[in-house]
């Protein structure tokens, strides 16, 4: 069996455990949107490289969010969906722009010089930061979560060691480890908010609304940043990038990010993080696949201990 079949292999079967670990209570919704996050996320890695080749990263991002959210938000106004008020746009818009202007610009910048299976490991560390933040916040994990974070970092820590990638570029490091932190704490403040309001009596957007709001902010603040950076397009634009960016907006951005923050209102932190253990292993198969990139035997063994992290993390909500 080849290396990639073996991961798409492993893949499968940790999807399988981790699901069936869950309690009865656990809808068929949730886990469809759990499987959005970790497959179609994990390719959107390949994709975001693709697209920097041809267009500058914070230009490409802030343009793709944008353009999801101008698509979904219309349709939910049409659909009847509530306007959502001034002060559910400063909350959450805000919330938007810190986890996909931090997170998602990061491994855009970052992605021009490391490989896609690289940077969706580095921010593999998301569930470390989801620990410490959730924490800071009243809401430590338990003893086997913990088990599956520090097994699954292992993991991470391992393949970065031995891919090396990240010793050249100090600029892409920084932005590869920094974007997590923005990332998670948008994620939990974003919890906190839904709460405290749903406590207050208050009216909550949609999960798709939401979704909107935040995908037109952050799309709002990189376009903002790449204006100020100078960026520019360089034409005529490849083929190969134009879909790609396509895929980002429709896969990635529209199904995706909305599977998210579906997941985010209904699931505990550890289980929500359990995305940035999969993705490497997506991203670097499909790298291995479609764009040429080494996968040493060594990776794969760190790969396999990343995904036995997410199995002791789903296992935890028993």
């Amino acid at each position: 069996m080849s290396g990639q079949h073996r991961l798409y292999s492993a893949l499968q079967m940790s999807a399988t455990a981790s699901l069936a670990a869950e309690n009865n209570k656990t809808s068929p919704q949730l886990i469809i949107a759990l499987l959005l996050v970790w497959v179609v996320w994990g390719s959107t890695y390949n994709a975001i490289k693709v697209a920097v080749g041809a267009v500058p990263p914070l230009l490409m991002m802030g343009m793709r969010f944008l353009a999801a959210g101008a698509i979904l938000y219309p349709i939910l106004r049409l659909r009847g969906t509530p306007n959502p008020t001034r002060k559910q746009w400063l909350q959450l818009g805000s919330l938007g722009a810190i986890m996909l202007g931090s997170g998602s610009g990061a491994v855009a910048f970052a992605s021009q010089w490391v490989s896609s299976g690289l940077s969706a490991t580095v921010i593999a560390t998301s569930p470390i930061w989801f620990a410490i933040i959730s924490g800071l916040m009243g809401k430590w994990p338990n003893k086997l979560e913990w088990l599956g974070i520090i097994i699954g970092f292992s993991g991470a820590v391992m393949l970065n060691l031995f891919e090396g990638e990240l010793r050249g570029n100090f600029w892409a490091a920084l932005a590869l480890f920094l974007g997590p932190i923005g990332w998670v704490s948008g994620s939990l403040l974003s919890q906190k908010v839904n709460r405290d309001a749903t406590a207050r009596g208050e009216t909550v957007p949609s999960g798709p609304m939401n979704s909107a709001m935040q995908l037109i902010c952050g799309g709002v603040l990189l376009v903002l940043l790449s204006l100020l950076r100078g960026e520019q397009i360089t034409w005529p634009i490849p083929i190969s990038a134009i879909l790609a960016w396509a895929y980002l907006v429709i896969f990635g951005s529209l199904i995706a990010f909305s599977a998210y923050i579906y997941t985010l209102r209904r699931a505990r932190p550890a289980l929500v993080s359990s995305y940035a253990f999969v993705n490497p292993i997506v991203a670097t198969a499909i790298g291995v696949g479609l764009q040429g990139e080494r996968l040493s035997p060594i990776s794969m063994v760190a790969m396999a201990i990343v995904l036995v992290g997410v199995l002791f993390i789903t296992l935890a909500r028993r």
